[in-house]
């Protein structure tokens, strides 16, 4: 039988020819020969099913032509995860680098500081919060405020940053033939925080105290397993919670316009579409559309190719289509097809593409799904085309990120409604310098668990990501039809919610997300009635979705805070990384609706308060540092208004490491003896060594120097000079060979997701990037660190 095993984490996949008998062992060590370096902080997958090394193949009925995937283990120590040895500092030959006041960069603290501030990679906390929080549900502090005065006093936003999605091993039980025991009043369900009266006959809802009547004909509740399950999650019958048949459902929305066409990207998008498609799910229900001056819909089940001329006619309703799997050959010839008609035909100057959205929400309405589309410029042709606003005033900007206010946004904010309501994702990929209008024809994407890919410039190296951002989104494991519901202790209340997702009501209990990611992470802000005093703040939230294989769960998490009356001590428990994920959502909705100078007065203030409140904070002057001088805040963002947006929509919903990545980087010093350590993001941390890895949110770079010694270089690349070092870094059985590989396998680990990997020499043009991630030095318009925090 042959196995397909595929690596997401690089994105590299070898078909292996093994026996049922085999162990899963035998068949991934026959992988590593392909793949080469494989960390130990890995687990193997076959659909959800996590596999055991030492079990046989045939345990796990993999069929023929199966696929095991390997991924992150979610449950890794990740702090443990790099050694950090202590070095001594190197100053390579050749180069000049301040050297003054040397310090243990283990223990890093710049002595000129008045604070006694710690990088935040350091910072123990970032990677292992303390409880009751945990890497998905982490709260802005482990000890919350007991009244609601002393919320007004504290002046920091309390809240909980959840990655719902991004969970494993949780317990599964089974409630589809059964009742599902819930509270008569708030639907509250069964956790451990339950109680019971003295005499057994109700259990008492935590949420509202309301005591139900225990039925011990259905089930023993006293056994029930969710008593001693903080998360867990429970299979119900269809249309249970969701109104629709949901599971994967992908409509692909191209561009066929001259713009696109002259630019490669609709060409490109279509080759890494054909690379994809064997790592997507199988089943999925796939919709074909083109826009151009007509809108094609390709029925794959009819094998019809259907032009639409008369744009005022396209609201229709969309025959079902198959699955991949039964069209895969088909598939293949239309994009083969159009990859001919972009090199052959003549394109039209133009595109439709509000039709073509329109045309995939109708498509995808009765499963919800994924819309990916792909376009340059906006919408010029048909009844929802865009105007040029670029005229819009002196505040351009903060005009340009909202909806027009003329008739032209009446089509796009009714289609975002139908769209958010329905459980459908836009994904939108757009290239060029073109103004492209994202705040209009993307605003779904903010709404609804999108993201917004948009390359400035598409040369070489953005077709190199573009390639990797669509194997990105078409290999998720989502949760589709995701909605959640939230419980609190009677009083509390949920003030305010930040992500990419949609609130079902005005009290901000209920959440749509559409086809949710499991590194989309949404922030809850907390706040008290008047004058209420709480013994305990306990929340349960119940996510309900459909996996892979249409079925639908309710996954439950229940969690308890202690609370105080004493405001030191809710201070003194401050999780900086949690609550820096909230000011960060909040500068950027602040961009969205005032601009950026209040957006950075915001930050500012954030320091102030800090400060003032005298909470017990180590890492987050760096991460506002940063944040004030960011791509976020910066006056004149590089890739115009439409890079704003796209960073924004990031931010909406971004996890708290790759925030801190955004942020903050990680840099290491490699030596030659296989130790490295984290640096700070300064010219003087060059100090330390002579090759460098930095671990950024979208890529890892490695940086070598002049100085590397010609037996380092043989030892990390295989080659003795500078001039031959390519990107492709070989597998050798020596330790900073070793380091490197397993740095770079731990960067990719810790950020979910596979990284491409740069190797850039001293004196490179691209080593540009090097300068402008030292986020701690002044340049330019940014202020130093250390001058920062001494300002405060």
């Amino acid at each position: 039988m042959k196995i397909n095993v595929h690596n997401v984490l690089t994105g590299k996949s070898v078909v292996i020819d093994c026996e049922p008998s085999e162990t899963v062992g035998s068949l991934i060590n026959r992988a590593k020969e392909s793949f080469g370096y494989l960390s130990n902080q890995v687990v193997y997958f076959h659909g959800q099913v996590q596999l055991n090394l030492d079990f046989p193949i045939s345990a796990y009925n993999i069929p023929d032509g199966g696929i095991v995937t390997i991924n992150r283990n979610k449950n890794m120590n990740y702090a443990a995860a790099a050694p950090t040895p202590n070095i001594t500092p190197i100053t390579p030959p050749n180069q000049t680098y301040l050297t003054n006041n040397v310090v243990n960069v283990t223990s890093w603290v710049d002595p000129n500081q008045s604070h006694n501030y710690q990088i935040p990679w350091l910072n123990e906390k970032l990677l292992n919060p303390p409880s009751p929080s945990t890497s998905y549900f982490r709260f802005t502090t482990t000890t919350f405020p007991k009244m609601q005065s002393m919320i007004e006093d504290l002046k920091l936003p309390l809240g909980i940053a959840i990655r719902p999605a991004d969970v494993s091993n949780q317990p599964i039980f089974d409630y589809q033939n059964i009742p599902l025991p819930r509270c008569k009043n708030c639907n509250c369900m069964l956790c451990p925080q339950v109680t019971f009266t003295p005499d057994n006959q109700k259990w008492i809802c935590l949420a509202c105290k309301t005591p139900n009547i225990i039925d011990n004909s259905i089930i023993n509740i006293f056994e029930a397993p969710e008593l001693k399950s903080q998360v867990y999650d429970v299979l119900v019958p269809p249309f249970t919670i969701s109104k629709r048949d949901g599971g994967p459902a992908f409509a692909f929305v191209l561009d066929m316009s001259s713009l696109t066409a002259n630019a490669g990207f609709t060409e490109q998008f279509i080759c890494s579409l054909k690379a994809s498609l064997d790592s997507m799910p199988q089943n999925a229900i796939i919709y074909l559309i083109t826009v151009g001056k007509n809108l094609t819909f390709f029925d794959l089940r009819n094998r019809e190719e259907i032009i639409m001329p008369d744009l005022t006619e396209t609201n229709i309703n969309v025959p079902s289509q198959p699955t991949l799997s039964e069209i895969r050959e088909d598939l293949d010839q239309i994009l083969d097809m159009l990859l001919y008609r972009l090199h052959f035909d003549t394109p039209s100057t133009g595109h439709c593409l509000g039709n073509g959205l329109q045309l995939a929400t109708n498509a995808l309405r009765k499963t919800g799904g994924i819309i990916i589309a792909v376009f340059v410029g906006v919408p010029v042709i048909g009844p929802y085309f865009l105007k040029d606003r670029h005229s819009a005033g002196p505040n351009e900007e903060v005009t340009l990120l909202k909806l027009p206010t003329d008739q032209t946004g009446i089509f796009w904010r009714n289609l975002a409604q139908i769209i958010r309501t329905n459980g459908i994702s836009l994904h939108a990929f757009n290239a060029g310098p073109q103004f492209a209008d994202l705040a209009t024809d993307a605003v779904t994407t903010g709404l609804m668990s999108g993201t917004v890919h948009h390359y400035h410039t598409f040369d070489d190296s953005s077709r190199e990501k573009l390639h990797t951002d669509l194997f990105t989104v078409l290999t998720k494991d989502y949760l589709w039809n995701a909605e959640t519901e939230v419980k609190l202790t009677r009083g509390a209340f949920i003030s305010r919610q930040l992500g990419n997702c949609t609130t079902k009501s005005g009290d901000n209990t209920g959440t749509y997300f559409g086809a949710l990611m499991p590194d989309d992470s949404v922030v809850l802000e907390l706040d008290y009635e008047e004058r209420l005093q709480i013994n305990e703040l306990f929340i349960q939230v119940q996510l309900s979705f459909t996996d892979l294989q249409k079925v639908t769960h309710i996954r439950v998490f229940s969690f308890s805070v202690p609370v105080t009356t004493d405001l030191n001590i809710v201070r003194q428990n401050i999780d900086e990384i949690s609550l820096m994920s909230i000011i960060i959502r909040r500068a950027a909705m602040m961009i969205l609706g005032k601009g950026r100078q209040d957006c950075v007065n915001y930050i500012q203030s954030n320091m102030k308060e800090l400060i003032k409140s005298k909470a017990a904070i180590v890492s987050i002057p760096y991460l506002l540092h940063s944040l004030l001088f960011s791509d976020l805040t910066r006056e004149r963002h590089p890739d115009g208004i439409d890079g704003r947006l796209a960073i924004i929509i990031r931010i909406r919903s971004i996890d708290i490491i790759s925030a801190t990545l955004y942020l903050y980087p990680r840099l290491f010093a490699l030596q030659e003896d296989g130790s490295y350590n984290v640096l700070p993001l300064k010219g003087s941390s060059f100090a330390y060594g002579t090759v460098f890895v930095l671990h950024m949110i979208d890529r890892i770079v490695v940086w070598v120097s002049l100085a590397a010694k010609p037996e380092f270089l043989m030892d990390l690349f295989d080659v003795d000079e500078l001039t031959k070092i390519s990107n492709e870094i070989p597998v050798k059985e020596n330790p900073p060979n070793k380091a490197l590989l397993e740095i770079i396998e731990n960067s990719r680990v810790l950020s979910r997701c596979y990284l491409p990997v740069s190797v850039i020499p001293q004196g490179s043009s691209d080593e540009a990037i090097i300068g402008q991630s030292l986020f701690d030095d002044d340049s330019g318009n940014r202020q130093s660190f250390e001058e920062f925090s001494k300002s405060y």
